[in-house]
């Protein structure tokens, strides 16, 4: 009978060994109420800090700081650009500059037929303002005087290229002193025009300048020409669409009358 005690003892400890670990765990566990039955957590209201983000928001609405954006009206400071407008000031470009080859006669008129004005010496310089269409003449203000002349390009270098300058027509001086042609009428035959006028009073180098614009196979032709009879002929056809006419003056030592226009025929 002791033997079967010590057998049985010994045996108790190999069956709870050999019992599933499952149910040795069910032993084991707690006898309190299922984790289901737990009450709700309670940190699930300590998200409502969520409406602290909101009162970030609130921050967001110191966006309203944005009329900082009212320092755009700097930008009124823009007017410095009108400063750009001081280019104004460059219709002061530098004037073109003519020396004379050799001594060079500086004339009343872009053609050979005026009267002398000035001289200009070997080296001898002048200011450029402007030039004939063909640029053959220029008109010139020489160095020193306060007057206005026209020197032949081909006698004088530049120092800009001739085609660069204007083409100017300015009024030719006059001395009111000279008194103007009378008499002046014209008559045409054919392609030939015909100016006439009356004697002026007698005076030293008396002349008569006469200056058209004339009608040559279509174009306009500028001309002039210097006499001391009382009538010139013209050549003037009728291919222009444009209408030729003419003037006369009176020239003498002290220079030029005013201009008496031709009734053109």
């Amino acid at each position: 009978m002791r033997k079967l005690v010590v057998m049985l003892v010994c045996c108790f400890p190999s069956l709870s060994c050999n019992l599933p670990l499952a149910a040795m765990a069910s032993r084991f566990q707690s006898p309190t109420a299922p984790p289901a039955s737990l009450p709700p957590p309670t940190l699930s209201p300590a998200f409502t800090l969520s409406p602290a983000v909101t009162a970030t928001l609130a921050v967001t609405s110191s966006a309203t700081i944005t009329p900082t954006t009212t320092f755009t009206p700097t930008p009124s400071e823009t007017p410095a650009p009108t400063d750009s407008s001081t280019p104004a000031g460059t219709p002061t470009p530098q004037v073109a500059v003519a020396t004379s080859i050799a001594k060079t006669a500086c004339l009343y008129g872009p053609n050979p037929v005026y009267l002398y004005m000035w001289g200009l010496e070997q080296g001898g310089t002048a200011q450029v303002y402007g030039r004939d269409y063909s640029g053959t003449w220029l008109w010139v203000q020489p160095m020193g005087t306060k007057f206005y002349c026209w020197v032949w390009a081909p006698a004088v270098t530049v120092s800009v290229a001739v085609k660069s300058i204007p083409v100017v027509y300015p009024p030719l001086p006059t001395n009111p002193r000279v008194a103007p042609p009378r008499g002046v009428t014209a008559s045409r035959n054919g392609s030939t025009v015909t100016i006439q006028w009356s004697a002026a009073p007698p005076a030293v180098g008396l002349a008569y300048l006469v200056e058209a614009e004339i009608c040559r196979k279509g174009n306009l032709l500028d001309v002039v020409y210097s006499t001391t009879g009382l009538s010139y002929a013209l050549s003037d056809d009728r291919t222009c669409s444009q209408h030729s006419s003419g003037q006369v003056r009176v020239l003498d030592k002290l220079g030029y009358s005013t201009p008496v226009k031709v009734s053109w025929p």
